[in-house]
């Protein structure tokens, strides 16, 4: 109560100074230790108690009115005091000392010395803009941050701490980003007023008058009186440049921290995006309109007094005046007859365009420190040696098809050797985060491409609470997060390994490591001695591996040799999932519980089957036996290496496949199961050890029976697909044969021996009536819950741009289908499916799908229109603590990377910094 009376503070101080005359401190200090300095609380504000300022300021102008009743003992003006903390306090960096008439003017005051010195950077495929990761020892791994979408000048919650962009800021200085890619940044309402719909589109705004930005004094005194007292006949106005400053002050508030450290120590590369462009676009009109509309004023006055002395001159009848006035009175109409917006000369577009991109790019580049202008539109960066492409739609329309729609035109960029390794689209208005990969082929060699759509940076809970479903008819934001599926948050871009990956960040996980200990990073046991780039500070990870498509017995299955004469599979010939498991193997993956992955799927198809007279469709490269006959006299007779000779065959007998069905099952049995009998022994060993909880949807649906269901999940999931379904006319199930194989190796291991009806659950055959469908949830214990919905093949499509599209719209059509997939159960579930042969991801609210790869390229089918399809295996990780500690990780291993790890440059693999923090 002492705090409350006048000078409080000061009487506090005495009397602790009387009662311990010992330990008596410094008045200043006494003061910090209770009020607090910046960024440490005093004690008065108690986490608890700060974090509901904090929340108070998010949502209120005067946050003292529903603050002060709630903890009394706690003086007005130190809540104040606080409460301008939690905005922010960083000074501004722009200051207007005048007011300049006319709409949408932000005076473009760069003297010609200048602005003929400022050069748009351009950003090309050609002359890309080089990341520097140096501060990296090794460059195969690195990372950096796409931060897309922030539309400053939008709602936003006004206290400065939990503003996303500030956020992911910090993110990204904590794990030792390479760069910030920001794009989108600002959000500036471009349009005249335009009537009643000027109204609706307002309230997606939040773009709150500074006083402080007005140099006007008497203007300013107004502005604060009707901001505190909101008289309804006074209105405050406000010039273009005093709101641009103004959102780009927001941007000084959110880069530097109160003591004037920026967030992020690195550089913030910025790309000019359709927000930005449209700035632009308008600074040049308006200014370009007032100049005209001056000219034509100054005419028509010039006009008038003309007129006025040629009446005079008329009625003196001084024929040679009139002459001459009449002239001059033809020109000036002549010259307002022509000064119109539409007869403005296209140079001079030009030359207004580029003054106010000039002036746009300076006052960005002022207003947040380290940052420098790249690129406009699409642009494109080289990371470590490799491509990046940023695009930039050239439309603002809120869509779901951004992904669809760059991938169903790819195919013109790769025949002309101008397709990116990695492509990331960044939509100012971009619903959730998307990927896929395709086909990169150059000179013959096959590669791959990631494509990848940037989440937004904003905060969906605050801007949902705070406008109104109608809104989106005016506003695409406001569209974009009453969406269906709207997810925001942040994209990090990795590569690990010399494999680029994707880790999309959801808002809530953004700082998430404040909450997890600071550890050192480690160093590998290589001889290089690299930082392994583990998620320091993160939670545990469960792991999952998926390997969809085996098809063994087909004729497109994709091979690999292992050429590492150490390994016991020298010159065996891989599958894509039996190539990642000798990675393992050879990373000592096998042993103890070093194994990561704690899940394993295989949704659909282990064999090829004979649905179709496979038979009737021979390889293309499958020779006649009188050739091969041939082809291998030659070779001995040439005096060829038996590896090589041995070679020639393996592959012609790979190429006439095996039809019989019988023959593929056991194929899968022997060189899939039984020759990875110690890769599946290790998934469980490290599942077990991890404590991970698997319920099968039985458990919850059918407890009475002991939990039984055909769709139950385990830690090792084989499903059935078309293909065996379809040669069987659907009397048997493949899945259930293998799974049972699988338990049946197993307990002649000591580690399982005795163990049958524990391997029962742990490896499963999930079908529903036949089809591969298997539904449950996972955890570990005293972590989050996920639920896991594991199928064949993808309930909807729409297209092949974006394999995914169709699901993702159908999944909100069907509600509870499962009746265990709720917020209560296991929220997002993660759906796994295969069968297109494309690998995928889409992350919303509710649900991560995710579609698989395949183990075999292109065959004759894909040859019909499609693009090629994806070989390769992926893996995702869940965050133990929930998708609010940490981000999705996303990992996929295409063709091109297996091969060379396997049989072109055969090494160690870095599953540590590929995996980390396994639970």
């Amino acid at each position: 109560k002492i705090l409350l009376e006048k000078q409080g503070l000061k009487k506090l101080y005495k009397q602790i100074s009387k009662e311990f005359p010992d330990d008596k401190i410094k008045k200043r200090s006494f003061r910090q230790k209770i009020e607090g300095t910046g960024d440490r609380p005093g004690l008065i504000w108690e986490k608890e108690v700060d974090s509901t300022l904090q929340r108070v300021v998010r949502d209120r102008d005067n946050p003292e009115e529903a603050f002060c009743p709630l903890y009394p003992y706690i003086p007005l003006e130190m809540v104040k005091k606080r409460a301008r903390w939690h905005r922010g306090i960083t000074p501004s960096r722009f200051s207007t000392d005048r007011t300049l008439p006319g709409i949408g003017r932000i005076g473009l005051d760069l003297n010609p010395v200048e602005l003929k010195k400022f050069k748009m950077p351009e950003a090309t495929f050609d002359k890309p803009f080089k990341i520097k990761v140096s501060n990296h020892e090794n460059h195969e791994n690195c990372s950096l941050v796409i931060l897309n979408g922030s539309n400053i000048g939008t709602r936003y919650g006004k206290d400065i701490l939990g503003n996303v962009s500030r956020r992911a800021l910090s993110d990204a200085n904590e794990r030792g980003d390479s760069a910030v890619i920001a794009t989108n940044i600002i959000c500036v309402d471009t349009k005249k007023t335009a009537g009643p719909p000027k109204v609706r589109r307002s309230l997606a705004f939040g773009d709150d008058v500074n006083p402080k930005l007005i140099r006007d004094p008497e203007y300013r005194k107004i502005v604060k009186q009707n901001l505190s007292k909101h008289p309804s006949n006074k209105i405050i106005y406000r010039t273009p440049e005093e709101l641009v400053n103004d959102i780009l002050n927001g941007w000084t508030k959110i880069s530097l921290k109160p003591d004037g450290k920026p967030e992020y120590n690195g550089p913030i590369y910025i790309i000019l995006g359709n927000n930005e462009s449209a700035l632009i676009d308008a600074v040049a009109y308006w200014e370009l309109r007032w100049w005209t509309v001056t000219e034509q004023n100054r005419l028509r006055a010039q006009l008038r007094d003309i007129r006025r002395v040629l009446k005079a001159a008329e009625n003196r009848e001084v024929l040679k005046e009139v002459k001459r006035l009449k002239k001059m009175e033809n020109s000036l109409s002549d010259q307002l007859n022509r000064t119109t917006m539409s007869s403005i000369a296209t140079q001079e577009w030009h030359r207004f365009y580029e003054h106010a991109r000039a002036k746009v790019v300076k006052k960005i580049e002022q207003a947040i420190p380290n940052s420098k202008v790249i690129g406009q539109d699409t642009s494109y960066l080289e990371i470590a040696g490799e491509i990046v492409e940023i695009h930039i739609p050239p439309h603002l329309k809120v869509t779901d098809r951004s992904l669809a729609s760059y991938a169903e035109q790819y195919g013109d960029q790769n025949l002309r050797e101008k397709l990116a390794k990695v492509v990331v689209i960044c939509h100012p208005s971009s619903l959730q985060f998307r990927e896929t990969n395709r086909e990169a082929d150059y000179d013959g060699k096959r590669g791959s491409t990631k494509i990848l759509v940037a989440p937004i940076a904003v905060d969906e809970n605050y801007l949902r609470r705070v406008l109104k479903p109608s809104t989106a008819n005016f506003h695409p934001l406001a569209h974009a997060v009453f969406t269906k599926g709207f997810k925001s948050g942040v994209l990090r871009l990795k590569r690990v390994n010399g494999v680029f990956v994707a880790d999309p960040l959801s808002t809530p996980s953004l700082e998430a490591y404040k909450q997890y200990p600071k550890r050192r990073k480690r160093r590998s046991n290589s001889k290089q001695g690299r930082i392994v780039l583990t998620y320091v500070r993160s939670p545990k990870y469960i792991w999952e591996i998926n390997t969809a498509d085996h098809h063994w017995g087909g004729r497109a299955k994709e091979f690999i040799t292992c050429t590492d004469k150490k390994s016991t599979n020298y010159l065996m010939r891989l599958g894509m999932a039996e190539g990642v498991f000798e990675m393992m193997r050879k990373g000592g993956l096998c042993e103890g519980n070093k194994m990561p992955v704690h899940l394993l799927l295989s949704p659909d198809d282990q064999v090829q089957g004979h649905h179709f007279k496979a038979r009737t469709q021979p390889h293309p490269q499958q020779l006649p036996i009188h050739k091969i006959e041939e082809r291998g006299r030659k070779m001995l007779q040439e005096g060829a290496a038996a590896e090589e000779i041995f070679r020639f065959y393996a592959y012609q007998i790979e190429v006439r496949a095996s039809d019989f069905p019988l023959d593929q099952v056991i194929q899968m049995m022997d060189r899939n199961i039984e020759a990875n009998l110690d890769v599946y022994s290790a998934i469980l060993r490290r599942a077990q050890k991890s404590g991970l909880v698997v319920q099968g949807v039985g458990e919850y649906l059918n407890p009475q029976f002991g939990g039984f269901d055909t769709r139950n999940i385990g830690v090792i999931n084989f499903g059935s697909g078309n293909h065996f379904e379809r040669t069987t006319e659907g009397e048997l199930a493949e899945g259930p044969l293998f799974s049972k194989h699988l338990r049946a190796l197993l307990t002649q291991l000591p580690k399982w021996q005795g163990k049958k009806n524990e391997l029962e659950t742990l490896v499963a055959a999930p079908h529903y009536s036949g089809e591969g469908i298997g539904w449950g949830t996972l955890q570990i214990p005293g972590g989050h819950k996920y639920g896991l919905d594991f199928r064949a093949t993808p309930t909807r499509m729409a297209g092949w741009g974006d394999t995914l599209l169709g699901s993702t719209r159908n999944i909100f059509m069907r509600g509870n289908y499962s009746r265990i997939f709720n917020r209560s159960c296991g929220w997002p579930v993660l759906l796994v499916c295969g069968d297109k042969h494309f690998c995928g991801t889409v992350i919303n609210d509710c649900f991560i799908f995710h579609m698989c790869a395949s183990g075999t390229h292109t065959d004759r089918y894909g040859e019909q229109g499609f693009p090629p399809n994806n070989t390769g295996i992926s893996f995702i990780g869940l965050p133990v603590d929930g998708p609010a500690s940490g981000p999705i990780l996303i990992r996929f291993l295409p063709f091109d990377v297996i091969k060379d790890f396997v049989e072109d440059n055969p090494r160690q693999f870095d599953w540590e910094a590929f995996l980390p923090n396994p639970a």
